[in-house]
Order: C-alpha cells, then structure tokens, then sequence
C-alpha cells in the first residue's frame, strides 16, 4: 500500500491510501464479497492507530473505523462495537460488527525482507458479525505487526466465512518518509 493523499474527515487528519486489500465476506442468503479492494484511510492519535474502510464493490457499505492498535502492555484488550450497514443493489442490511482486540507480543524484533524492526508489538484481532439479529458469528479473525517508529509492518487476516479459510498476509516491502 501506498500512502496517496491526506484527508480531514469529521475535523480528524487521515492518511488516504491506495486500495487495502478486504478478505472474503459473505451475508449469508444475500451475496458474496470475493475480498476485492476497499477504500482506506489511517491516523493516529492519542487513543491509537486508526484504520477507516469502505467497500465498493458488489457489496458497498457505510465507511467504518477501527481501533488497531494501542499504547498499551501486552495482554490489554479492547473492543470495537458498531453497525455497519451493507447495501446489495437496492437493499440495505444494517448488520452488528464487533472487533475483539489484544496485544500479544511486546517488544519482539522483527526482520521483514532483511530489515530488523527493533521493539515490534502484535496485536492479535477476531470479527464477529450478526446477520438478522441472529447470534454472533466470528468470521476474521488476525494480527497487525506494528514496529516502533515505522508503524504496520506486517499483516495476516484469515476469513472464516465460507466455512473454508481464507488466508491472506501482507508484509512492508519498502517505507521512505518524505
């Protein structure tokens, strides 16, 4: 991913960046997301890193945020709860999203395509979705490796919506500051 653009958004500084590659996701019954590219945005401020998605594909939904990462020790957890409202044609599906966040590896150096990345922490994550308001039902679930100074270095999301994982990992090739 590239860094394009900033963005103020509801009075907060965003980094735009070219498309984040989205898992698979499905509304069961409804349709099926093949896990092409959403819209993103990231900032950071004193809660934390930030992550903004939207996609735009055969599914399109309301813009969404998520808490990824915070200052915090190793084991802290935290969660973020919200609605999304997915549109399929012309049909809209507000369904309950909630993101279950830990940090599990602080302090860990990390070598990445030769570069050590000194004082890395992990924060391991799971979604879990509720369709006409059945019950929760976990359907991602992942890491984000952040490393001090540089920020996400590596990914790995797994999707479990199909009922056939889906794994996808990602790692930083290359960061320049300008």
């Amino acid at each position: 991913m590239t860094i394009q653009t900033t963005e103020n958004i509801e009075n907060k500084n965003y980094y735009r960046f070219e498309e984040f590659p989205f898992p698979y996701h499905e509304i069961p019954g409804v349709s099926l997301f093949t896990g092409e590219d959403a819209s993103g945005w990231i900032r950071q401020d004193a809660d934390g890193v930030h992550l903004r998605l939207k996609l735009e594909s055969n599914i399109i939904t309301t813009p969404f945020e998520i808490n990824i990462y915070r200052d915090e020790e190793k084991g802290s957890r935290w969660v973020n709860e919200f609605v999304i409202d997915y549109q399929i044609e012309a049909a809209v599906y507000p369904t309950p999203i909630i993101y279950d966040f830990e940090i599990t590896e602080t302090d860990e150096p990390v070598n990445i395509n030769g570069v050590d990345y000194e004082n890395s922490t992990t924060v391991s994550f799971s979604a879990s979705l509720s369709y006409f308001d059945q019950p929760y039902v976990k359907e991602l679930e992942g890491q984000f490796v952040f490393a001090e100074n540089v920020g996400i270095v590596q990914t790995y999301i797994k999707s479990t919506a199909s009922g056939a994982a889906i794994e996808r990992s990602y790692s930083i090739s290359d960061y320049s500051l300008k």
